[in-house]
């Protein structure tokens, strides 16, 4: 009978160098998402798997790592004083959270290396492998388990073997991963796996189902790091070690585990993060929401701007200003007095933005007469989207999506014809 995984590794020894220059003096587990350093994340999915001592590695200048997860007594005693018991509650949290222990990878010969500085702390024992850079999301209100609960789960559903968590990704991005070569299935979730290529071409990728920073590794796996010479780099790759010890009879399975993954070893990615689980975040969601709509209306209206000094300009080379002035105020009036109406009477069929873009249109097309105001609208209500809209807002209704057609597109097309045809 297998034993039961009760321990987990964390390397954090790696260096960062795809955020520097934050990662200079600080390490790249410690970046902040909204209010908690990555690391933090990784070791509260541990505890809500069920893991019970974690195994940090660490390397120079990562003193900031253990001091996070340790007591301080001056914060604690300060925050005492003032009387700020939530803020003191959260800070004994962090150091009473788990188990955690440290060793240090004195040279960074490479992840295979690392997980070879946890030996004595594993034992004979299964363990988990969780990799820095690899935060995921897992939604509880959708019933989804933290992704080490699941490959744990999986682990024993299988009786031993080595889990490799994976994900789908775009096939563009194939080179950025250690892709898997699936040889059979065993459920909708999980194959055999029959090779794993390391950041392979988009010609040579076997799949699109990705190693994600997830491992469920039995003790066996350091007799083979033990015996895996370096590769690039001068590096001892867990990969290669993996492989060895399938090919040697060792059972290898990947998971396409549930979750939202995000790369906090990427600037991009990290800004990602912070922005969702803003959005996520009980005390500030509501505030971020707010900000990012004021955001895109800013871009919006500065959009809008720039096509009406574009506007402006054409008038004025062309002497024919008032026509684009009157253009403005002529086209645009009907779509404002509808969505004043809607707005008193709580109705939404328009936005905003379709009255703004009805500016710019009647700005380029230049008022002539109130028939060409009106031979317009007919156009776009009955040719380009009356049909259209009705089919659209009729089917949302039965749906009761409570989401309005996007009107931008007719207004847009019926432009374009009435420019060709009729101008």
């Amino acid at each position: 009978m297998k034993k039961k995984v009760r321990k987990a590794v964390i390397p954090a020894a790696g260096l960062g160098t795809r955020v520097l220059p934050a990662t200079k003096a600080q390490p790249k587990e410690m970046l902040v998402i909204v209010d908690k350093p990555a690391l933090q994340y990784l070791v509260e999915e541990l505890i809500a798997a069920g893991i019970e001592e974690i195994l940090i590695i660490t390397g120079r200048n990562k003193g900031s790592i253990e001091n996070h997860f340790d007591y301080s007594y001056e914060l604690e005693k300060t925050l005492e004083e003032n009387g700020k018991k939530d803020l003191l509650k959260i800070v004994d949290g962090i150091s009473e959270m788990s188990n955690i222990y440290y060793v240090r990878q004195k040279k960074p010969l490479g992840l295979g290396h690392a997980i070879s500085c946890a030996e004595a702390f594993v034992g004979d024992e299964p363990f988990v492998v969780l990799l820095g850079d690899d935060i995921i999301y897992t939604d509880k209100d959708k019933g989804q388990s933290p992704v080490t609960k699941q490959l744990i789960e999986k682990y024993e559903d299988l009786q031993g073997g080595t889990i490799l968590g994976v994900q789908e990704v775009d096939k563009k991005n194939v080179s950025k991963y250690g892709i898997i070569k699936p040889l059979t299935q065993i459920d909708d979730k999980t194959v055999v796996v029959e090779d794993f290529i390391e950041k392979p071409t988009i010609e040579e990728a076997p799949s699109n189902l990705a190693a994600l920073g997830r491992y469920v590794l039995e003790p066996e796996i350091f007799s083979y790091l033990k015996n895996t010479k370096p590769g690039k780099g001068g590096e001892i790759q867990l990969t290669d070690a993996i492989l060895a010890m399938k090919n040697d009879g060792g059972k290898l399975y990947a998971y396409n585990f549930e979750g939202l993954r995000y790369d906090t070893g990427d600037k991009f990615g990290m800004f990602v993060a912070n922005v969702e689980f803003g959005l996520r975040h009980e005390e500030l969601k509501d505030r971020v929401r707010e900000y990012l709509k004021d955001l895109i209306e800013i871009i919006k209206d500065r959009d809008l701007v720039i096509l009406l000094v574009i506007g402006i300009l054409l008038g004025i080379e062309k002497n024919n200003f008032e026509k684009v002035y009157l253009g403005w105020c002529a086209f645009s009036m009907p779509l404002l007095i509808l969505y004043i109406v809607e707005d008193y009477f709580k109705k939404e069929l328009i936005g905003f933005g379709d009255v703004k873009l009805m500016i710019v249109i009647g700005g380029l097309l230049k008022y002539r007469d109130f028939r060409q105001v009106l031979f317009f609208y007919q156009n776009l209500y009955f040719l380009s989207a009356a049909i259209v809209v009705l089919v659209l807002v009729y089917w949302r209704m039965r749906e009761k999506r409570g989401e309005y057609v996007p009107f931008a597109p007719y207004i847009i097309l019926n432009y374009l014809l009435f420019e060709k045809f009729f101008m």
